[in-house]
């Protein structure tokens, strides 16, 4: 609720001055205003500096002063309940033990529970009048109330409730009273009441004085409210007959013969206001002697919107009300025909566009038929047996009334409030989608989990976050109602299975982006799963989307043809889905910051969503990058600064995302597999200061494999924007505006499904024919393609206007001869170098030694070297014969990703391997003695030139 609206339920603002004091430790801001309009405005820059909101509880005669002879009306009486363990016998312990006190005090002097503030650690409550009284008259109802809630052991602050100069804290503020701040929230709103029935019930003793000629305004609620409302004199004589109605009523029918004018003028007034009136005037006067059709419908007249009070009744005719059975349960007969209009199931309900104000627009129809592209309408559902929709709004139960007829409401809900259809998370199990329609804001969709609807604490948690709220003990009632539609959509419908990742669904017809299923025609809201939930709320738009187009023309000069074909993966990534391959990786390189990499990230996420939150840092492990590829799915998956990743990882996560598919895992508890879900068909984007090449060419002899599903060329800094534009650019406008061009983009395929088919070919084929790919080469030609089409379905559709056909002669030009040049020569391995590199890195484990004896001594030669370390290659210069240990070249051979096999097979032809033997590595040393070991037996021909040494 704004500031204002509160404001006008328990103050008079029909004339006079609002106060409204800003406090912070002892320094106090006092402001007065004529206008409802400047409460927001004042208060909120008490917020902003940290002051504690209040507002005076009078309205005042001038802005002189905030004392009470300045207090010129009133509006509500009013409670202070204190609450903390330091509050001893004062207050409460809990604001769950002031509530329940509350209630209980209100149950026993049948008085409505009032309207009640969460202050933060105290509760306030209102009992808002429908009209303003002047000062007198409310200290007379505040002096009984103060009483009452004394006798009665509730436990005020006896200072406030009598106080018309008091100040209370406004709800929808903040509570730095701790140094901490603490949420002040209008927790339930209730109706305003007579302020004749209220001094009724807390048996007040009325003052003589005139009432107040004051305005008096009701929230927009209870007009809603009543709107929905209209009272039947067929029910009210109903209720009579079955001797649960008014007796004063059944007086005046059956002595209607000579029936006392004023008496008679009492029942015209409830018949009057009734819906069928036309009817009911008459039947309380027709058997008059003095009857007169005319005259009575023009008396008649005069009662509109005045039906008679109880009080006035039974002055007339004080007998009539001696055994009422509504005594002090209601303030007029007219209350007891009180029908609802409802809604019939399939009723349209408009969602009005929210004006600039943040209110809804309520214009003439002339102006919603021009805002028809901005409106849409929602059918009322179907809902449990005796539930019913307001005429206006609203969730009514039909109950059983004291006469045994069904025929009394019982509010559940004063909005909308709709479950709309079932579904099932993996993770999470049962849930309903839940609708809620709020006066003042768009409608609200959002899910309750079937284990939290059954749990009055949870339930009350979730509705309370999406802006529900409501007092424990209501919590039922709507609890109730909700199984109650829960129940009924189970016996009607399947349950929806809730997306697990963005992108293509249903055999690539629709497309899931963040909360949206993109249809071809239509869109539909797609709840997050528990896989999806946290990172939906980055996939969305934000700001304007020509500011966003603005930001992406930057590319579109020359030498940034490199920068823009990296851009363009958030085009070309949603296209792989459309083709025999998972993804590829890009990386972009250069040896130092500052060139634009992370830009170009950020930029290709803001097609879709958040610039930053949805780039992956180098921080995050391979699973996780695996889990947000899954999760993302035909999205594009950047990931900043991969410069320290090391080998082993590099080479994991090119071949991952070539797969398409996470690592498959066991469950914890049972020796079962775990589904796995993670699946993708993406492109990823990663910027280092390292070559990635050269760690997976280290990682192994043979990395073809993985070099063929790598893009990786250098980012130059061209020095054509400098630091502040960049920054500008990039870290302000960028942060603000984004998200505008991956739905309309999503749009444009669903809708030209052949011609994008079309042009991917059309693209495809001549960068192969241009660059001179074969088959080897697919996985570049797959994506350097789709990147080029994409860019140009992105242009057709207005998303872009880069110049594309440039980017393409950079593709041609340079790009495709850069990748096939950077791969000359690995696919063949040489078979000499790996075993070089074996002994050159195993120089410390090598022990060379003749194998023949000293001729004149018999005694074996000295070592010419001894290993260092662990004894893993012997060398016999003398008999030119190398001997390997055959467990540990398998080894080598593995970490490299070479077959063992076809390494011997090469060096056989070579007459450089002779066989596999059994040999003491040691003999001629200290460890003559160790037992023999396989080891690789080879020839050493140094005149030859096969030097391996």
């Amino acid at each position: 609720m704004k500031y204002d609206s509160f404001l006008e339920k328990v103050l008079d603002t029909s004339q006079g001055f609002y106060c409204l004091v800003g406090i912070k430790g002892k320094n106090v801001k006092q402001l007065f205003t004529e206008e409802v309009s400047d409460v927001e405005n004042i208060v909120d820059n008490f917020l902003k500096s940290g002051r504690d909101a209040y507002f005076a509880c009078g309205t005042l005669k001038d802005n002189s002063s905030r004392k009470q002879n300045n207090v010129v009306s009133m509006k509500s009486c009013y409670i202070d309940l204190d609450c903390g363990t330091d509050k001893g016998a004062k207050g409460y312990e809990t604001q769950q033990d002031a509530l329940v006190a509350l209630k209980k005090f209100c149950g026993k002097h049948n008085l409505p529970l009032p309207s009640i503030v969460d202050s933060g650690y105290g509760v306030h409550g209102y009992w808002a009048f429908t009209k303003p009284i002047t000062v007198d008259e409310w200290y007379s109802a505040a002096t009984r109330l103060k009483k009452l809630c004394i006798r009665d052991g509730l436990r005020i602050d006896p200072t406030v409730t009598a106080d018309a100069a008091r100040v209370l804290r406004m709800p929808g503020t903040k509570n730095f009273k701790y140094g901490t701040s603490v949420d002040v929230t209008l927790v339930h709103t209730a109706d305003n009441i007579e302020y004749e029935t209220f001094c009724e019930i807390t048996e007040v003793v009325p003052l003589n004085l005139p009432n107040f000629a004051g305005k008096s305004e009701v929230s927009e609620l209870t007009k809603r409210l009543m709107s929905d409302r209209r009272n039947s004199f067929e029910k009210i004589l109903r209720r009579t007959l079955n001797k649960n109605g008014c007796n004063q009523i059944r007086f005046i029918i059956q002595n209607q013969e000579d029936l006392h004018y004023d008496l008679w003028r009492a029942g015209l007034s409830i018949a009057r206001n009734c819906s069928d009136w036309e009817k009911a005037i008459h039947l309380i006067s027709y058997k008059h002697k003095n009857y007169s059709k005319e005259e009575t419908e023009v008396k008649a007249e005069d009662t509109i919107d005045k039906p008679y009070k109880c009080e006035k009744f039974k002055a007339l005719n004080p007998e009539g009300c001696l055994r009422c059975l509504h005594k002090k349960k209601i303030s007029s007969p007219i209350q007891l025909g009180l029908e609802i209009e409802f809604a019939a199931e399939g009723d349209a309900i408009t969602n009005y566009t929210p004006d600039t104000k943040g209110g809804w627009d309520t214009e003439e129809e002339s102006v919603l038929e021009e805002k028809a592209t901005e409106t849409t309408v929602f059918s009322v559902p179907a809902l449990p047996p005796n539930y019913f929709r307001g005429k206006n709004g609203g969730i009514y139960l039909l109950v059983k009334g004291e006469d045994g007829e069904t025929d009394d409401a019982k509010l559940v809900y004063e909005n909308d409030l709709f479950i709309i259809k079932r579904m099932y998370d993996a993770n999470k199990g049962e849930l309903v989608l839940v609708s809620v329609r709020l006066p003042k804001d768009e409608p609200k969709e959002f899910v309750i989990a079937l284990a939290d609807m059954n749990s009055n604490q949870e339930l009350r948690k979730i509705l309370a976050k999406n802006g529900i709220i409501c007092m424990p003990f209501h919590v039922d009632t709507i609890m109730s109602y909700l199984i109650a539609s829960t129940k009924l959509q189970q016996s009607a419908k399947d349950a929806e299975i809730l997306r697990q990742q963005m992108g293509w669904v249903d055999g690539d017809k629709k497309f899931i982006w963040g909360t949206v299923e993109i249809g071809a025609d239509e869109d539909r809201y797609s709840p997050p799963s528990s896989t999806t939930e946290e990172i939906v709320n980055h996939l969305t738009s934000v700001g304007d989307f020509d500011v966003w187009k603005d930001i992406v023309s930057t590319f579109d000069q020359p030498g940034f043809e490199p920068h823009s074909f990296a851009f363009f993966s958030a085009f070309g990534a949603p296209l792989m889905k459309f083709s025999a391959y998972k993804g590829a990786f890009i990386n972009l390189i250069h040896g130092e910051s500052g060139t634009g990499k992370t830009t170009i990230l950020r930029l290709i996420n803001s097609v879709f969503g958040h610039p930053f939150e949805l780039l992956s840092k180098e921080r995050d492990t391979l699973a996780h990058k695996f889990f947000r590829m899954g999760v993302l799915n035909n999205i594009a998956y950047p990931c900043d600064e991969l410069t320290n990743i090391d080998n082993v990882t590099a080479s994991n996560l090119i071949y991952g995302i070539t797969q398409g598919k996470g690592a498959g895992r066991m469950q914890g508890a049972v020796n079962e597999e775990r589904k796995n879900t993670t699946s993708w068909s993406t492109i990823g984007i990663g910027s280092s200061n390292n070559s990635m090449a050269q760690m997976l060419m280290q990682h192994r002899v043979h990395a073809s494999g993985e070099m063929m599903r790598l893009i990786e060329y250098p980012i130059e800094d061209l020095g054509i924007l400098n630091k502040d534009k960049a920054a500008e650019l990039f870290d302000v406008r960028l942060h603000a505006n984004y998200g505008w061009a991956g739905k309309p983009y999503i749009k444009f395929i669903l809708n030209n499904r052949n011609l994008v088919e079309e042009k991917i070919n059309t693209v495809q084929k001549f960068i192969d024919e241009k660059v001179g790919f074969t088959n080897k080469h697919r996985f570049w030609s797959a994506v350097l393609a789709r990147n080029i089409a994409g860019a140009s379905i992105a242009k057709d559709a207005g998303l872009i206007n880069n110049r594309v056909v440039k980017v393409l002669e950079w593709v041609v030009n340079y790009l495709g001869p850069y990748l096939l040049d950077s791969v000359q020569g690995i696919t063949k391995v040489n078979t000499l170098n790996i075993l070089g590199e074996f002994l050159n890195d195993n120089i410390n484990n090598t022990l060379i030694i003749d194998s023949s004896k000293d001729t004149q001594s018999g005694l074996s030669k000295l070592p010419l070297v001894e290993p260092k370390h662990r004894l893993l290659i012997r060398v016999e210069p003398d008999t030119n014969l190398v001997f390997i240990a055959t467990n540990a070249f398998r080894a080598f051979c593995l970490e490299k990703g070479i077959i063992y096999k076809d390494i011997l097979d090469d060096l056989k032809k070579r007459n450089v391997y002779i066989r596999d033997v059994k040999k003491r590595l040691g003999t001629g040393t200290n460890h003559s003695n160790t037992p023999p070991v396989w080891a690789i037996k080879l020839h050493y021909d140094i005149n030859e030139g096969r030097k391996i040494v």
